[in-house]
């Protein structure tokens, strides 16, 4: 038994109990889902129990001095929480300060997003079935998934392109779309009956064509994961339960039936996407060498000994690994010499788009560098040393490439801050666009454990447009005569 992952297991139930705590005393009307940092910290539990049960042998090991610093930059974001939830609960009823309630998204928005979502998505797939070797049929049916993995990774480094990349920039607006329906927006909107079809039905397009290209497309899962976790966390956060009200209404009759249909599903869907799924993606490498290549650990001699004749369960342990692997990559990171740890970078790790364009235009173009040369630099003695590239390390590290060991708590801080700011306002706010940023900000926080989601370009693109386009709303909103004044009463009558 690992004491140092032990330690962190009961370190890290101390802050989720003390944050449930700290809402109870406040009488703070804050569900689970609503508490950014009992939900980031549920992945952390989990790898950390994993680390401690006798099912994997790792090659670094956890100690005192990593779980020290792990706790302190994760108490840090509770700390970044707390302050939002006191600013905007207390200051709100006080002085009507806070989250701007914007008016129902109007009908150009709706159509615009929905529109550039569903010709990006097919323009996207076009563009990769047109250029690789696979035929349709064998895409489709999932044969291709091994090329499709290593187009997309040639992609990432730079070594070939398709379209793909510059397509992605638009594609992310068919994200932003799916949140805000699944958040109940066109609910709300000033639509007829036959507008609001049609737009329902671009949602069911855009969230398969994001499921098709993110699976079958690019070879992943993380694209998938991703958008059934912003549908579910939309739906919840939504105020009025738009959606679920209506999933109960149509279901009211076949509930369990229904329910358990859709339990079997998702289980059935996790058992291959965990088994068949890795299988068909890695080739003909066998499950225990890539995690012994990618992961640098190994199944313990009891799981080796119950699994050796069992090549699924194989996959699905060396898929179970993805949970506590990355406290170990993070134990490398952190020991690693100063001269092989690249940066800081300020910035242009994680926020890759708009710093790189400010150091352009700065004039520092010596200075300015890709999110892949870094990742390239960070894993060089890896790479040397036989391994291969895992970029499951926690976001601590990623953010230490670009603000240092020393800058990661003050980081963590503000993102507890900003994530906790925004699942309160969307639960409040009428605004659509606030319910594609809440599950944003909730995904961002529950993948601190594994990486910064903002090195997926499709992720930070959805975070960049939903951005613009509460900053458009609201520069229009001043310009509308009394529309400063009418902002901030009704936030003071949503806070109460």
């Amino acid at each position: 038994m690992n004491l140092a992952a032990l330690l962190l297991l009961l370190m890290l139930i101390l802050i989720v109990a003390m944050s449930r705590l700290f809402a109870a005393f406040a009488n703070e009307s804050l569900p689970w889902y609503r508490d950014a940092v009992s939900m980031a910290l549920l992945p952390w539990l989990a790898a950390s129990l994993i680390y401690v049960l006798p099912i994997f042998e790792f090659r670094e090991r956890l100690e005192v001095r990593h779980t020290l610093y792990i706790v302190g930059v994760l108490a840090c974001m509770f700390l970044g929480a707390l302050v939002a939830r006191f600013l905007i609960a207390n200051k709100g009823r006080s002085r009507g300060i806070g989250p701007v309630v914007l008016k129902p998204d109007a009908p150009a928005l709706l159509w615009s997003l929905a529109l550039l979502g569903v010709v990006s998505q097919v323009a996207i797939a076009a563009a990769a079935l047109g250029s690789r070797q696979a035929s349709l049929i064998e895409t489709l049916t999932g044969q291709a998934l091994e090329a499709s993995r290593l187009q997309n990774n040639a992609m990432a480094l730079g070594l070939a392109d398709t379209g793909i990349s510059r397509l992605a920039v638009f594609g992310a607006a068919a994200f932003v779309y799916v949140c805000m329906v699944a958040g109940g927006c066109l609910s709300r909107a000033p639509l007829s009956d036959g507008a609001r079809r049609w737009l329902r039905l671009l949602a069911l397009a855009c969230g398969a064509l994001i499921a098709f290209n993110g699976v079958l497309i690019r070879g992943g899962r993380m694209e998938l994961v991703l958008l059934l976790g912003a549908l579910l966390f939309a739906a919840l956060l939504d105020g009025e339960r738009h959606v679920i009200n209506g999933l109960k209404r149509r279901f009211a009759r076949s509930a369990v039936p229904v329910v358990i249909g859709a339990l079997l599903l998702g289980l059935g869907g996790a058992w291959y996407l965990a088994t068949g799924f890795t299988q068909s993606r890695i080739g003909t490498a066998s499950a225990y060498s890539a995690m012994e290549q990618y992961h640098r650990t190994k199944p313990s001699a009891v799981v080796d000994r119950w699994t050796a004749t069992m090549p699924a369960v194989q996959f699905a342990v060396l898929n179970l690994s993805y949970l506590p692997v990355p406290l170990t990559t993070f134990s490398y990171y952190y020991d690693l010499n100063e001269s092989l740890f690249p940066g800081p970078y300020f910035g242009q790790y994680n926020f890759t788009g708009p710093v790189t364009f400010l150091i352009r235009r700065a004039g520092f173009r010596d200075e300015q560098k890709t999110m892949q040369e870094i990742r390239f630099e960070a894993t060089r003695d890896l790479r040397m040393r036989g391994y291969g590239d895992n970029v499951w390390a926690t976001v601590l590290r990623d953010m230490a490439f670009d603000a240092g060991w020393w800058g990661v708590p003050l980081v963590m801080f503000f993102t507890g801050w900003g994530a906790q700011a925004l699942l309160l306002v969307a639960g409040r706010s009428r605004g659509g666009v606030f319910l594609a940023m809440g599950p944003i900000a909730l995904l961002f926080v529950i993948f601190t454990l594994a990486h910064s989601l903002f090195v997926l370009e499709s992720f930070a693109v959805a975070a960049y447009m939903c951005l613009a386009v509460f900053l458009s709303q609201r520069f229009f909103a001043l310009w509308r005569p009394g529309g400063t004044r009418r902002s901030t009463r009704s936030i003071a009558a949503s806070v109460r």
